[in-house]
């Protein structure tokens, strides 16, 4: 391996022209120079690849590719890792940005470890210009080289319990664990991060974990789940994971009840963002209705051990008998004080 290794950084864009200057800045000026820095221009309908193209014709290290058609940030991620000459790659989303040491201080934690991911902390970003570190990752983990059964351990965290953070961004990874002919195509636009290291995870022997917060998330929005897209992505995304448990090819206690929590979890939420958006209450009515006959919320009945209980809760039970009125009641409680307090945490960090 060489001493100074080529980084693949790919940064996905879409309509991001009022923050995409910020994100390539700073990684053209990284003290780690022996970097290409991908961007996909996911078919921005703004001045977004204007922006890149600018910064590709003053940089060399800059390759612009621009696809015809949206196809989302697991596309876009896709289509980088193909394009990477890199032996390592590291994401960035176009509306972020890193410190100036960030790539090197990710190489440097992989040198020594020769471990196949690096993983570090990060800051929330908010539109009011604060920054907060954000701990994604538990005390038990962090500094932590995780190899062996330990991996299988920390593999929960696929299944509904956090252990860090499931980000593409955020990390330093080996670009031989991608084997892109043996990963699906995963259309979903929710969760699409925690579903691309799922496929990757039976590929790595090593994780190192950083307590260094080197990457700036910018957080805002907060409606992308009154949409209609994010209920069908997160079933498809429990249908996944739910395979990987039936298929044995992760085994936990518990962790098929957990993944059905969050579905549950998922469902409210939606319906709850829906009746507060909604014009007509009652076209969120046959939308609840239609949902609710979805088969799928048989998997209620399949809770097991010290979570068998949770068939008989009202959450639960109204779900499998389809009783809409009761269901949209329990939903439109979802958004009470917690809700509330995290709005007003987010409106003023």
């Amino acid at each position: 391996m060489e001493s100074n290794p080529l980084i693949s950084i790919i940064v996905p864009c879409y309509n991001i022209e009022n923050k995409v200057s910020k994100c390539i800045e700073s990684l053209i000026e990284q003290n780690y120079k022996k970097i290409e820095v991908i961007c996909i221009n996911d078919a921005s309908t703004d001045n977004t690849l204007e922006i890149l193209n600018s910064f590709q014709e003053c940089d060399g290290r800059i390759r612009v590719i621009n696809l015809a058609q949206n196809g989302g940030l697991a596309n876009g991620r896709r289509v980088g890792v193909k394009e990477a000459f890199g032996e390592f790659i590291a994401f960035v989303d176009g509306d972020d940005w890193v410190k100036r040491d960030y790539i090197q201080t990710l190489y440097r934690a992989q040198r020594q470890s020769n471990c196949d991911v690096v993983i570090c902390e990060n800051y929330r970003q908010s539109f009011k210009h604060v920054s907060v570190v954000r701990s994604g990752t538990k005390k038990q983990l962090k500094g932590k080289l995780i190899t062996g059964e330990g991996l299988k351990k920390i593999s929960l965290n696929f299944f509904g319990y956090s252990l860090y953070p499931l980000s593409a961004w955020g990390k330093l990874y080996r670009k031989k664990l991608f084997n892109l002919d043996q990963m699906p195509t995963i259309d979903v636009f929710f969760q699409e991060d925690i579903l691309m290291n799922l496929y990757i995870f039976k590929n790595i022997s090593s994780i190192q974990f950083l307590n260094y917060p080197g990457y700036y998330y910018r957080i805002g929005g907060g409606t992308a789940n009154t949409t209609r897209r994010y209920i069908d992505d997160m079933k498809s995304v429990y249908k996944i994971k739910r395979s990987f448990l039936v298929d044995k090819k992760f085994e936990h206690e518990n962790a098929m009840n957990y993944i059905l929590i969050e579905l549950k979890n998922c469902l409210y939420i939606y319906f709850s963002r829906r009746q507060k958006s909604a014009a007509n209450i009652e076209d969120v009515k046959q939308e609840a209705k239609y949902e609710l006959n979805d088969d799928l919320y048989n998997d209620f009945n399949d809770f097991d051990g010290d979570y068998l209980s949770l068939n008989n809760e009202l959450e639960y039970t109204v779900i499998r008998d389809k009783d809409v009125d009761t269901f949209l009641s329990i939903a439109n409680q979802q958004d009470g004080l917690i809700a509330k307090l995290k709005s007003l945490i987010k409106k003023f960090l």
